[in-house]
């Protein structure tokens, strides 16, 4: 095998496995921007909508009731905010209650919608009321029937809210697991194209540049008349193989070019001088 091939091969090798591990890393990436875009639609989104509909039931009803009996609020418009505010209830409600799909939520799910409906018949006391802008029947409404009503489903909302938080922690764990598996797929990607390069480096190092060296310095001494130095053994049949064997034969025809001039020196000493006339 040429060395040219050694060398597409080891490259090929290397390519290979960066591309492998990158298509690794994608995918890791991408699952846990899934994961990650899971958690926020369907664990922080309720939490936020659970904390919406508790401070309409809690907050803001209340405030209606309360502004009116002080008179810092005209009855129509207090009827008004509060027919925006059952809607804005109602709307939160349906869109938040497919989410709530784990398995110890069911039954707070139950009851929340039965101290919700028991809401509901109080706020429409409360509408009527505004309607008749009867401020009696609002004082006492406000004193003795609101809160008390009111308050189970703030209670009942307020589990429900612990329970989605639990499951929340417990995503985004899982989302900070598969993070760390991601940063670790990109240091075993970098490591591992660390380790190919160096590999590849070591053996350019030792089978190229080495054996480039070995034959510099054996043709040198061959061109200093040095005939007798060993070549370094390298088996195959790449360039370098080639060119140690077109040295050998040099050293070799060069070596039998000696011994034969050495033969005719010696030959030519042995004949006496000619005589002179």
């Amino acid at each position: 095998m040429s060395i040219k091939t050694r060398l597409f091969a080891a490259f090929a090798v290397l390519a290979l496995v960066i591309l492998v591990q990158a298509a690794n890393s994608a995918w890791m990436l991408r699952t846990t921007q899934a994961l990650f875009e899971d958690i926020e639609d369907n664990a922080l989104n309720p939490l936020a909508d659970l904390r919406a509909l508790s401070d309409l039931y809690g907050v803001d009803v209340p405030a209606i009731a309360i502004k009116v009996r002080n008179g810092s609020l005209a009855w129509g418009a207090a009827n008004q905010q509060l027919g925006e505010t059952r809607n804005r209830m109602a709307e939160i409600w349906g869109r938040l209650k497919p989410l709530l799909n784990d398995e110890d939520e069911a039954t707070l799910i139950v009851l929340a919608e039965q101290r919700m409906a028991d809401a509901e018949t109080s706020l429409t006391d409360l509408a009527d009321i505004l309607k008749a802008e009867a401020i009696q029947d609002l004082t006492s409404y406000v004193s003795r029937q609101m809160f008390p009503v009111i308050e189970p489903v703030t209670s009942a909302l307020a589990q429900l809210t612990a329970l989605e938080r639990q499951n929340a922690k417990r995503a985004l764990n899982q989302a900070r697991s598969r993070f760390d598996l991601f940063g670790l797929s990109l240091l075993l990607l970098g490591g591992t194209a660390l380790l190919l390069i160096g590999w590849s480096a070591d053996t350019m190092r030792r089978k190229v540049v080495g054996t480039l060296e070995l034959i510099a310095d054996r043709v040198t001494q061959a061109a200093a008349g040095h005939l007798d130095g060993p070549l370094p053994a390298i088996e195959g049949n790449d360039e370098f193989t080639r060119l140690i064997q077109a040295i050998t034969i040099f050293q070799n025809n060069a070596r039998q070019l000696g011994i034969q001039l050495e033969f005719e020196r010696t030959l030519l000493d042995t004949i006496p001088n000619p005589v002179s006339i």
